[in-house]
């Protein structure tokens, strides 16, 4: 009868260990993806198409996790092959698994890459890289071959709430038209937000972020695109 309070002890140690060596590591609180910006530059062929520089086509991107713990140092390590990374604009800028981004050359404009990776606490998402691909300036043409969304990034509190978005189109020659009933408006996650394809009028329907993406696109197939990160609180 003696030695079951110390068998107890010794069951409740044990029953200790692997609570406390779960949060032994150190935990990924932030991923860092460089470089922040790129542009690339759209070449005319002979054939008067466009196609992406095959000098600047690609751009190797690199994804840094930093970690921390209470109790240890903190520690960065290189996730480039592990995140997951995201275009929001595939037609116009591909990103591969490794971070390999990829202009397609089947559009103008920009878009914002970036990558996240399940963290201690959830999704661990990183900052975003602006990677832009824009229409050579020798080339003079009544294509749009920019668009500008606002209001840029907005931040809603709510659901149910709804957001008004207008698109602004610039031409190759530099005139500028309204375009919000002429693009395809899309949302990035409809679980935050929906958005009328035609209208730009956006629903907010759950918290976080999605982004909001217009694409035009011209009568010879090139399209325009731009996106805007809406936050639902």
């Amino acid at each position: 009868m003696r030695y079951r309070p110390l068998l107890g002890i010794l069951l409740i140690s044990a029953l200790m260990v692997p609570l406390t060596s779960c949060t032994d590591d150190p935990s990924l609180t932030s991923i860092v993806i460089s470089p922040t910006a790129f542009t690339t530059t759209l070449v005319l062929l002979p054939n008067g198409n466009i196609a992406p520089s095959s000098e600047q086509a690609t751009l190797q991107y690199q994804a840094i996790g930093y970690y921390t713990h209470p109790y240890h140092a903190a520690m960065t390590k290189d996730l480039t092959s592990q995140v997951t990374w995201f275009s929001p604009t595939p037609w116009m800028v591909t990103v591969s698994s490794t971070g390999l981004a990829t202009a397609t050359g089947g559009g103008t404009g920009y878009t914002e890459i970036s990558a996240s990776m399940h963290g201690f606490h959830g999704i661990v998402v990183s900052n975003q890289s602006t990677f832009s691909v824009n229409l050579p300036s020798s080339a003079t043409t009544s294509d749009i071959v920019a668009v500008a969304i606002s209001p840029t990034a907005p931040t809603i509190t709510g659901t149910g709430k709804t957001v008004s978005f207008i698109a602004t189109g610039t031409t190759g020659t530099g005139s500028t038209e309204d375009v919000t009933n002429t693009v395809v408006w899309t949302s990035s996650d409809q679980n935050v937000a929906t958005i009328g394809a035609k209208t730009g009028l956006a629903t907010t329907v759950g918290t976080g972020s999605s982004f909001i993406i217009a694409t035009y696109t011209n009568a010879d197939g090139l399209q325009a695109t731009a996106n805007t990160q809406l936050t639902v609180q």
